[in-house]
């Protein structure tokens, strides 16, 4: 009798729900075209090169396990994601399985949408209140957009942040596209520019980018064209990879992701536009066609929706603490460990950006373990000057100290010391000796 009425309350629940279109996608992921317009200020930034950091409003919007954080409580918390087209919205999800903080989680939230500027013409979808710890899906009477806001008015009582680890709108395109998409030409991207040569629904093309003092040169092969949808792989020599971006209605840019295909974790935007007197706007003709999944409703016999009493036993599951890792070793108490993918400007104190994903590590850490302390010790190699090998040493320890404080971790927390060339782990000429480490211990 149980299996009864469990499989009658699912049958119930599919008939309760409107019809949703085949191949409907998430339009407001960067993935398919999607573009940041406006962002509340989060823990971590949103630069040209790194959009996906964890608790980055990047992050928000990329369907990974990452989630987006802020430490900043003024609500309301806005967001503005301006789409690649027109589209007709279904069905909003947020995914509110975040961190183990208690009150941490997102709780009410308005989402607006527009199609007639990114600054006016908002209108209410609705006020939407958010369970924390799971999926939250609401399904919508079909709402046209082109600009989509997000607003959030409250968390679940955490006094000192907020997160959210994914918001997706479900949709179809509006409008029909009359012909094939024109992206012949130069195209200005975050990376450096890329000229592509089309034919038909096929292209190939090549680009140039620089990275530090290293300059590469890239192959654009067996591009594919179907509707605005732009797919081809790159060929860097050394480093291959695929890329499926989107061309906006106006025709003045592509945006989308870029995949290394040796190594899946390695992923990021890749934006391309071109001037207004270059652009070759979509042609539409009339609206998409739809095809559209009936759920029909099933004969149910009332005799057969008899209630049983059911014992429900409540189970508290406490989520298991994942280690946090520098490379292959975890972070924990009294154990030395050396700071693997932190660099430093030659000859300067100055901490690189790629740097920040390893420092956060260090910083979830301090953060989790409110009794922690650390020391962190700066090294150079015997090259050059000892003085100002010395002083150059503490100075980075400093940095390293200054960004963490910046995100959060009490001062009295951290230690620094310049070791300059005193504690060399191999003979020069070798880089290890160049590094930064830092040993944690209980206050």
């Amino acid at each position: 009798m149980k299996s009864i009425l469990f499989s009658l309350f699912v049958l119930i629940q599919l008939v309760s729900t409107p019809a949703i279109c085949q191949n409907a996608v998430n339009i407001i992921s960067l993935e398919y075209g999607a573009k940041l317009i406006k962002i509340p200020v989060s823990e971590v930034p949103v630069t040209e090169r790194r959009v996906f950091d964890k608790h980055s409003a990047g992050a928000l919007f990329d369907q990974t396990s990452n989630a987006w954080s802020s430490s900043t409580l003024t609500f309301p918390l806005e967001f503005v994601i301006e789409l690649a087209e027109e589209y007709n919205i279904q069905r909003l999800e947020f995914d509110n399985k975040c961190e183990f903080f208690p009150g941490i989680e997102t709780k009410e939230v308005r989402v607006e949408v527009s199609s007639d500027s990114k600054d006016s013409g908002f209108q209410s979808v609705g006020e939407f209140k958010l369970e924390a710890g799971k999926l939250n899906e609401f399904t919508i009477t079909p709402k046209k957009a082109r600009w989509i806001k997000l607003v959030i008015l409250s968390n679940h009582g955490r006094l000192n942040r907020i997160q959210l680890a994914e918001f997706r709108a479900i949709g179809m395109p509006t409008n029909k596209i009359s012909r094939t998409v024109e992206i012949g030409g130069v195209w200005h991207t975050n990376w450096q520019d890329m000229t592509i040569n089309q034919n038909g629904n096929s292209f190939e093309g090549s680009y140039v980018y620089t990275t530090g003092k290293r300059k590469f040169k890239g192959k654009v092969l067996n591009g594919k064209i179907s509707r605005n949808s732009i797919d081809f792989n790159w060929d860097e020599k050394s480093v291959k990879g695929s890329a499926k971006l989107y061309l906006n209605q106006e025709g003045n840019q592509i945006s989308g992701i870029w995949k290394n295909a040796e190594n899946p974790k390695d992923f990021n935007l890749w934006t391309m536009t071109r001037n207004v007197q270059e652009s070759k706007p979509i042609e539409y003709s009339g609206l998409e066609e739809v095809a559209v999944v009936e759920i029909q409703e099933p004969p149910v016999k009332k005799e057969e929706l008899k209630e049983e009493p059911v014992e429900v036993k409540v189970v508290e599951v406490i989520p298991e603490k994942k280690p946090i890792l520098i490379g292959d070793e975890e972070i924990t108490m009294g154990r030395k460990i050396v700071l693997k993918n932190v660099f430093f400007e030659l000859g300067k104190s100055s901490v690189t950006a790629v740097s920040h994903l390893e420092l956060d590590k260090l910083f979830d850490f301090l953060r989790d373990n409110a009794n922690g302390r650390v020391v962190i010790n700066g090294h150079t190699d015997k090259i050059g000057d000892r003085k100002k090998n010395l002083i150059l040493s503490k100075e980075r320890a400093d940095a390293i100290k200054e960004y963490l404080v910046g995100k959060g971790i009490e001062k009295r927390r951290i230690s620094t010391e310049g070791k300059g060339d005193t504690e060399t782990i191999c003979l020069p000429p070798c880089k290890e000796n160049r590094r930064v480490d830092f040993l944690l211990f209980e206050i």
